[in-house]
């Protein structure tokens, strides 16, 4: 079974740059960008040109891969974090086409098979400025509803 939520960066100091992304299409094609990604943040950080590795970088260099494989790759991404640089989470969506949106805004993004039978949960549920736990409730409850409604990969997830 596959981790459908792959940390990508992760800062320990608070406030700190972290990285995730959240994954739907096929196991084999994300599993190979998330890679992909990992090495690429990890020479953005360690290599000649010393660059600090952000959301938004692997958010675009996500993209750069997808369009980049020329539809030969089924899935689509999430990917969110924080940027110290900028103070603020950031949440991307990453369609199979590479097109790429800014989702910060809107604070709660589903994406996947099982997206469709949470979104009206998570958007009487969402409130901005949520208390961390309050927050992770929500999150674990639309995730339950998803594995028990989702055909797909939930189900007997």
């Amino acid at each position: 079974m596959a981790s459908k939520i792959n940390v990508l960066l992760e800062d320990a100091k608070v406030g700190g740059d972290s990285a995730c992304v959240c994954r739907a299409g096929s196991a084999a094609d994300t599993q190979h960008l998330i890679e992909k990604v990992r090495q690429d943040l990890y020479l953005r950080h360690y290599g000649q040109r010393a660059v600090k590795p952000s959301v938004r970088s692997a958010a675009y260099f996500i993209r750069y891969l997808l369009n980049k494989s020329q539809q030969k790759v089924s899935c689509s991404l999430i990917c969110a974090g924080y940027d110290s640089s900028d103070q603020q989470g950031i949440i991307y969506s990453i369609a199979q086409s590479g097109a790429l949106f800014d989702r910060s805004e809107e604070g709660v993004l589903t994406l996947g098979s099982g997206s469709v039978l949470v979104q009206a949960y998570l958007d009487d549920q969402y409130r901005s400025n949520m208390k961390q736990e309050d927050c992770v409730a929500m999150l674990a409850r639309a995730i339950e509803l998803a594995m028990a409604r989702d055909g797909h990969s939930g189900g007997v997830a």
